[in-house]
């Protein structure tokens, strides 16, 4: 699944979501044991949401990149050998995550697995069992007290590679609707994140306002334009 072990969050001063959003997050993770499923164009902040959360509450948090999860297998371990131990199941960073108390877990664009059928596995994760039954190791494994579970999707015909989200899947969570900061927000955060000045972001916003589609906003983009703007390179 990833070699990637627990980290510690990084607090971002200049991130930004609605405070209704912020409120209901805060309140619904604040003693963990909450599922959110974040949808929104890309650049909304769906991932960095949820390393916020983490960095704010001072929890540790876990990504996984579910791109790659081709198996259900995938989500708990793998088989490895060594002379030493000989043939023997690896478990995996994710289940370390879950045993974790408080961790924050990130399953990133969640849609982007495989097949849907590998997000199976989760179910009874996500549930009001918060355990599932791994046969390799012959017991259940449990969700640590405090755990909480946010879970990234992008959704319509704009994305390759993705899988409409399984009611049975979609009703564990309590779904958060992501959007863009209106434009002066969206300034300020060019400005303060790229040191660019107060009249090159805005003029930057009101360019791509102009030209682009304001439900899908080259945030990323933005931000690479803003930082040539602050070094002085024309665009």
């Amino acid at each position: 699944l990833s070699t990637q072990a627990l980290r510690t969050a990084v607090l971002d001063k200049n991130y930004y979501v609605d405070e209704n959003t912020r409120q209901v997050v805060m309140t619904l993770g604040a003693n963990g044991g909450a599922n959110f499923l974040l949808s929104g164009p890309p650049g909304s902040g769906k991932s960095s949401f949820a390393e916020q959360f983490a960095a704010i509450t001072g929890r540790p948090i876990f990504d996984v990149a579910c791109g790659k999860m081709q198996e259900v297998g995938q989500w708990f371990g793998e088989m490895g050998y060594s002379p030493e131990r000989g043939t023997f199941y690896r478990i995996s960073r994710f289940v370390e995550a879950l045993a974790t108390q408080n961790c924050v877990i990130l399953l990133d664009e969640i849609n982007r697995v495989e097949s849907p059928k590998v997000n199976n596995a989760l179910l009874p994760i996500l549930d009001h069992r918060r355990r599932v039954f791994v046969e390799e190791i012959g017991h259940d494994i449990e969700v640590a007290e405090g755990v909480v579970i946010f879970a990234t999707i992008n959704e319509g015909l704009d994305f390759n590679g993705i899988d409409p989200i399984d009611l049975a899947l979609r009703d564990r969570f309590y779904s958060i609707a992501m959007s863009y900061p209106s434009p002066e927000v969206i300034g300020n955060i060019l400005r303060n994140k790229t040191k660019c000045s107060a009249h090159d972001a805005k003029q930057l916003v009101e360019l791509v306002m102009s030209v682009g589609n304001s439900k899908t906003l080259p945030m990323r983009d933005m931000l690479k334009a803003a930082t040539l703007l602050a070094l002085g390179i024309s665009l």
